[in-house]
């Protein structure tokens, strides 16, 4: 990738007469088309030894299809290595409007094309942000790997197209990209829920897919509202849109799903919650159908389709049907 590359030939471009002074750049060209691919800005540059190079102020655009950002406080170069780190209040812009990466170090591996971190970090994105105990960026792929046990914030603008039948407060496109604040990053964790926010929470971390424009959680996945819960072994929040009209598409709950909402409470192997269609389709697999029980009916089969907006239940295959003690069946 351009930004391997461009850290690289960084590494070997900065003599030792270029490395003393203040507000100090350092382009980097296509060598064939004389492209600006990045620049390396700082408020001043030291060598260490022949290999080695510190920096202060750091501040890394990148340019091309996928641009990015990076800031932090302090950074350094081994050419040796071949290795770029960057400390202190690190924030990585991966796409304008996008998402971002807020924690205290970072270290790019050129050869892997990653960028991993061991200190607390968070994701942030319209709407929503996530705390875990690391994350590794793997440029190649645009996809940020949040490490361990993560814990998501989500706006009430979401709600509505997080959890089955809720709706949200306003539109979701009013939704802000909120950072981490500073008591959150010296507590290193999320501040409690407000009134009408989603968490998210899972046991073995969770991956931005920029390409595919999804977050997907994995282990012990829990959505929970003040009225509402889902769960389920993974869970995929599908995004659309870009921009300010970056919006949630479908929620899919995978493996062991249960959900609970006023007035009704589900099972079965996957969920999927189209806030659009207001629709929620609940499957089962052979041996193991889906239960839904709505007030005094009890449903079974293996797929059930519940639409809020006509307020009905489809149940297929081999549905059974339980009202008041009554059973009935049909085929």
């Amino acid at each position: 990738m351009r930004v391997a590359a461009a850290i690289l030939s960084l590494a070997a471009l900065l003599p030792a007469g270029e490395m003393q002074g203040a507000k100090i750049k350092f382009p980097g060209y296509d060598e064939k088309t004389g492209k600006l691919l990045w620049e390396f800005r700082a408020d001043k540059v030291s060598q260490l030894s022949d290999d080695r190079f510190a920096a202060e102020g750091v501040e890394l655009l990148f340019f091309g299809d996928h641009p990015c950002t990076c800031n932090s406080r302090t950074g350094s170069v081994d050419r040796a290595t071949r290795t770029y780190r960057v400390d202190g209040e690190v924030k990585l812009d991966l796409t304008k409007d996008d998402a971002s990466v807020w924690t205290e170090d970072l270290s790019w591996n050129a050869a892997k094309q990653t960028a991993t971190s061991k200190s607390v970090s968070w994701l942030t994105g319209k709407g929503f942000k996530a705390c875990s105990q690391g994350m590794e960026y793997d440029a190649s792929k645009r996809q940020v790997h949040l490490l361990g046990k993560v814990q998501s914030l989500f706006a009430k603008e979401l709600r509505g197209s997080l959890l089955p039948g809720e709706k949200s407060s306003s539109n979701e496109t009013e939704a802000k990209h909120e950072p981490p604040t500073a008591e959150e990053r010296a507590a290193g964790k999320l501040r409690q829920a407000a009134e009408g926010e989603v968490v998210i929470a899972c046991a073995k971390g969770a991956v931005l897919d920029q390409n595919a424009q999804t977050l997907t959680y994995h282990g012990d996945v829990e959505v929970r509202s003040d009225q509402s819960v889902v769960r389920a072994d993974r869970l995929i929040v599908t995004f659309t849109g870009q921009g300010d009209q970056r919006k949630v598409d479908t929620l899919r709950g995978e493996g062991n799903v249960a959900f609970s909402a006023p007035g009704e409470e589900g099972r079965g192997d996957s969920l999927v919650w189209s806030a659009e269609k207001q629709e929620a389709v609940l499957e089962g697999k052979k041996g193991r159908p889906v239960v839904l029980k709505r007030g005094s009916e009890l449903l079974s089969g293996r797929t059930v389709v519940r639409s809020y907006t006509a307020d009905t239940l489809v149940c297929k295959g081999r549905a059974h049907v339980i009202t008041n003690m009554a059973r009935s069946a049909q085929p």
